[in-house]
């Protein structure tokens, strides 16, 4: 799934910036509701999907790129994740701080932020 945000005004390090906190602003004001949270067709629709591919717990890398579009000099910023939601999927599993990190070989525990974290 690619994520593209237009904005004018914006130098290419600052659309960065810019892009993380348009993607964090609609979480932090609502967040996902109680209980797991799922990735449904309305939050695919609306603000919440850039934050839900973000803090998808199956997400372990990340690129973006940036470009100026010449005609209009707006900066276009596309990114991409190793594994995207899709209907129904579990954003994260919710629980006790780091519980589930054992359960694989691959993940460790992150004694500063209390997440599982991968491996490379």
């Amino acid at each position: 799934m690619g994520i593209v945000l237009y904005k004018d005004g914006a130098t290419e390090i600052g659309i960065g910036h810019l892009a993380i906190k348009d993607w964090w602003a609609p979480f932090e004001k609502s967040g996902f509701g109680d209980g797991e949270p799922t990735f449904t067709d309305t939050i695919e629709g609306g603000d919440l999907k850039y934050a839900a591919n973000i803090l998808h717990d199956e997400t372990t890398k990340v690129g973006c790129a940036v470009k100026t579009c010449n005609k209009d000099g707006r900066l276009v910023i596309d990114c991409r994740y190793d594994n995207p939601l899709t209907t129904d999927d579990t954003i994260y599993t919710t629980g006790k701080v780091c519980s589930k990190c054992k359960d694989t070989a691959t993940k460790s525990c992150s004694k500063l932020g209390g997440l599982c974290v991968a491996q490379p």
